[in-house]
C-alpha cells in the first residue's frame, strides 16, 4: 500500500474565522510548543499561518507595579502603531489581521505611575513576527522531460506558483498499479529534474506543493515513458522486484539483510553502509549500532556500517516513510557509487505511531420475518488499514475488561448484522459490545457501545385461561329471622346513649375539685321527666323563623 498523498482544503473554503494561539512573551518572546505552527529553523520567533484572527498570550507578570501591557504593530517596515491595552490579568491579545501579509509585533509595559518600557519603541525589533498566508500554492506547469544525449534518464518539469513554498511531495509507480514510490527533489518554484526510476514502462507522475503555512496545492499527475533499458530492473509486475514497504509502529527497529555471495571476491566483505533518506531531505549514512547475525551481544560500528551478514537496530527521528540503501564494502575497500538525489531505496519502511480512529456510531436490535437480527455500525479511519482490520467484540460488563472476540477479519464496509439467536453469542441475551480496527504497523483502535445491547425480543404472552369454581363451606350457624315491626318498636322502646357521638368511649366525668365537695350532676330539665320512670310528651313550642311559625 503506497502512501497517499493528503488533499488539502481549498483555500478559504470555510468562512469560519479560526481563533489560533500564538506566545508573545511580555518584552521577550515565549517559545512556541513543537510543532504548533510551521517555522523556518534558522528564526523561531518567525512563524506562518494560515488564518486571518488569532490570540497572542503573553506570559505571567510577577511585577505588581505593571498596570497594562501594550501591543504595536508593524505592517510592511512600517513604524509601529498601536494596537491596543490589557490588564496584565488578561493574558492574551486578539489581533484580527485586515489581510495576507506580515505583521511584526512589539509589547510595552505602562507601571502604575504612567512609566513607559520602553520609552522609545523605535529602535525596539520585534518580538514576534508572523506571516499570514491564506492562499493555496499552484502548480502551474508539470510536463514529462524527453531523454537526452547527454542524460538518459527521464524527467519532469515543473512551475509552482508561491512565495513560501516549503515542500514538494513526488511519486510514480506504473500505470498497471502498485505502491507509490516517493522521490525527494529540492523545494524550488520552477525546475528540471531528472531520477533514474525503479523499472521501465509507462509510470503515473503526481505532485502536491506544501507552503510554509501548511495550505497545500490541488494534485496535479502527468503519464512518462520509461525506456526498460534506463532503469535495468524487470517490470513491477514481478513481485519480487517492486518497491517493498515495510510497515512498523517505533521509530526504533531492526533492519536484517543477506548478501549475494556470488558477487563477494576473495577479500570478502569488511563491512555494509546504511544510507537513509526521507521526504525533503538528502541521503545520509545511518550511525546505528550493528550486531551480527544470531548473537545478542552489540558492537559498535563505525557510523553507518553493519556486519557483512547480520542485523542493525535503526533509529529514526520522526514517523512516516524512510527509504533505506545498503552498500557492501569489500576487503579491499571497492563498493558501489553512495546514492544520490533521486536514486530509488532498497526498501522502504513506514513508521505508523497512530492508532486507527474508530466510532460505533449505532448498534440496533430489530424483529424480522425470520427473527431478530442485530446490526453494527461503525466508522473506522487510517491511512494504513489492513485490508481486513474489522474485529467485534462482546463483554458481560464493561468494567470487567474481558472482551470475547465473536468475528474478526472483517471489511471496513461500515456496518456487520448477525441473527440475535446465532449459536456465536452462545445464549447471551444482553451484553456491551466494541468495535476494533488494526492498521498494517499493528496499531490498534477501538470504541465501546455506551449502552447495555439486550438481544431477548420475545414478549412473553399468556396461552390459555381456564376457570375452575371454588366450594365454600356451610355456615356453622343459621340467624334467626325477626319482625321488622318488633325490632323498630325494640329501637323505639331503647333508652337513649349518652355516649361519644363522635364514637369511642362515653367520656368520664370531671374529677372533684382538690379539697371540695364533688360536683353534683345537673338535674334534668321538667319536660324530660315524668311519673312511673317513663317519658312526657313535651308541650309543643312555637318558634318564629322568618315569619313562619313551626308547631
Amino acid at each position: 500500500m503506497g502512501r497517499v498523498i493528503p488533499r488539502g482544503r481549498k483555500p478559504n473554503a470555510r468562512r469560519t474565522r479560526a481563533l489560533a494561539t500564538l506566545l508573545l512573551a511580555c518584552g521577550l518572546l515565549a517559545v512556541l510548543p513543537s510543532g504548533l505552527f510551521a517555522q523556518p529553523a534558522d528564526n523561531n520567533r518567525t512563524h506562518y499561518v494560515n488564518f486571518r484572527d488569532f490570540n497572542i498570550p503573553f506570559g505571567a507578570m510577577n511585577d505588581p507595579q505593571i498596570a497594562e501591557i501594550l501591543l504595536y504593530v508593524s505592517t510592511d517596515r512600517k513604524p509601529y502603531t498601536y494596537v491596543g491595552a490589557v490588564k496584565p490579568s488578561a493574558r492574551k491579545f486578539f489581533y484580527p489581521a485586515e489581510g495576507d501579509g506580515w505583521y511584526s509585533f512589539v509589547v510595552q509595559t505602562r507601571s502604575a505611575n504612567g512609566v513607559l518600557s520602553p520609552s522609545d519603541l523605535k529602535s525596539v525589533s520585534p518580538s514576534l513576527r508572523i506571516c499570514v498566508d491564506t492562499q493555496a500554492p499552484v502548480i502551474e506547469e508539470l510536463t514529462a522531460v524527453a531523454p537526452t544525449a547527454e542524460s538518459k534518464q527521464p524527467g519532469i518539469h515543473w512551475k509552482i506558483k508561491e512565495e513560501n513554498l516549503k515542500e514538494i511531495w513526488l511519486e510514480y509507480r506504473s500505470v498497471n498499479g502498485g505502491d507509490w514510490v516517493p522521490l525527494f527533489p529540492q523545494a524550488e518554484p520552477e525546475k528540471t529534474w531528472r531520477w533514474k526510476p525503479a523499472w521501465g514502462g509507462e509510470l503515473e507522475v503526481r505532485m502536491q506543493a506544501l507552503d510554509r503555512a501548511g495550505n497545500r496545492s490541488e494534485v496535479k499527475t502527468l503519464r512518462l515513458n520509461v525506456p526498460e533499458n534506463v532503469s535495468h530492473m524487470p517490470h513491477p509486475n514481478d513481485s519480487a522486484a517492486a518497491g517493498k514497504v515495510i510497515y512498523v509502529k517505533s521509530k526504533t527497529f531492526q533492519l536484517n539483510y543477506k548478501l549475494d555471495n556470488e558477487s563477494v571476491g576473495p577479500s570478502n566483505v569488511a563491512s555494509v553502509d546504511i544510507w537513509k533518506v526521507h521526504r525533503g531531505q538528502a541521503w545520509t549514512k545511518c550511525p546505528e549500532k550493528s550486531k551480527p547475525n544470531g548473537s545478542v551481544a552489540t558492537t559498535v560500528k563505525p557510523p553507518g556500517k553493519g556486519t557483512p551478514d547480520g542485523s542493525v537496530a535503526i533509529t529514526v527521528n520522526s514517523a512516516g516513510r524512510w527509504g533505506f540503501r545498503l552498500i557492501p564494502r569489500s576487503g579491499v575497500g571497492l563498493a558501489e557509487r553512495d546514492p544520490r538525489p533521486g536514486d530509488t531505496p532498497d526498501i522502504w519502511v513506514e513508521v505508523d505511531e497512530e492508532a486507527p480512529k474508530v466510532k460505533i456510531t449505532n448498534v440496533t436490535v430489530v424483529q424480522e420475518d425470520d427473527g431478530g437480527y442485530m446490526t453494527v455500525y461503525w466508522k473506522a479511519e487510517d491511512t494504513f488499514l489492513r485490508a481486513t482490520p474489522i474485529s467485534i467484540f462482546l463483554s458481560p460488563t464493561p468494567q470487567s475488561g474481558t472482551w470475547m472476540p465473536i468475528e474478526g477479519n472483517l471489511a471496513n464496509t461500515g456496518s456487520w448484522r448477525i441473527k440475535t439467536d446465532a449459536p456465536i453469542l452462545g445464549g447471551r441475551y444482553e451484553f456491551y459490545v466494541k468495535v476494533s480496527a488494526i492498521d498494517e504497523a499493528g496499531n490498534i483502535g477501538s470504541d465501546q457501545w455506551r449502552e447495555v445491547v439486550k438481544v431477548d425480543l420475545n414478549i412473553p404472552r399468556i396461552k390459555s385461561i381456564d376457570v375452575k369454581p371454588t366450594d365454600a363451606p356451610p355456615p356453622t350457624s343459621m340467624p334467626t329471622p325477626t319482625n321488622d315491626a318488633q325490632e323498630t318498636s325494640r329501637q323505639r322502646l331503647s333508652p337513649p346513649s349518652f355516649g361519644n357521638p363522635l364514637g369511642g368511649d362515653a367520656p368520664k366525668p370531671p374529677p372533684p375539685p382538690l379539697g371540695g365537695t364533688p360536683a353534683q350532676p345537673r338535674p334534668m330539665p321538667s319536660s324530660l321527666t315524668g311519673t312511673n320512670g317513663g317519658f312526657s310528651n313535651p308541650t309543643p313550642q312555637t318558634v318564629p323563623i322568618k315569619g313562619l311559625e313551626i308547631p
